[in-house]
């Protein structure tokens, strides 16, 4: 009886990391993040890799790209990649990865949330409150959702781009 008792016991732990190795295993999606400067030299421009000291100057453009990687062994349904606008920079127009299969979203408070248009609350002359789009530079941060998944193994990538200030 006892030695039964043991065998069970023994039975169900090894049933119970198993599981646990199972419900460990699955997606993991890597996230990375890398910033070109643009660089004019002799009238060619080109983008350089951008150290994490590197010095700019207002009106320089760096070119953020994001990238997601699926180390796991399955799928990461509808991944997300979120990029920060950073303080003293402003979001170049029409420089954001758009595709039929991300929905491209903005916010203007840090991420807290998030629009396809974001829009502010204005007073007009008159006194009226009215809602009207935000202006680019209020921009914070784009969110990217892909409407297919990333398979083990994939990876994906987004940019933008902004002006320093």
């Amino acid at each position: 009886m006892r030695r039964n008792r043991r065998s069970k016991l023994r039975i169900g732990l090894l049933v119970l990391a198993l599981g646990l190795t199972h419900a460990l295993a699955g997606p993991n999606v890597e996230v990375s993040l890398e910033g070109s400067l643009l660089e004019d030299s002799n009238g060619s421009a080109a983008w350089t890799s951008m150290p994490e000291d590197a010095r700019v100057a207002p009106g320089d453009e760096i070119r953020y790209r994001v990238e997601l990687f699926n180390a796991g062994d399955r799928e990461a349904r509808r991944p997300t990649a979120v990029g920060a606008i950073p303080d003293g920079t402003v979001l170049v127009e029409g420089t954001v990865t758009t595709a039929p299969v991300l929905d491209v979203l903005y916010s203007i408070d840090r991420g807290r949330s998030f629009s396809p248009r974001p829009t502010i609350v204005v007073q007009d002359e008159s006194g009226l409150e009215r809602t009207v789009p935000a202006p680019i530079e209020m921009y914070t941060t784009i969110q990217w959702t892909w409407n297919t998944d990333l398979n083990s193994g994939e990876r994906k990538d987004v940019s933008y781009r902004v002006r320093v200030r």
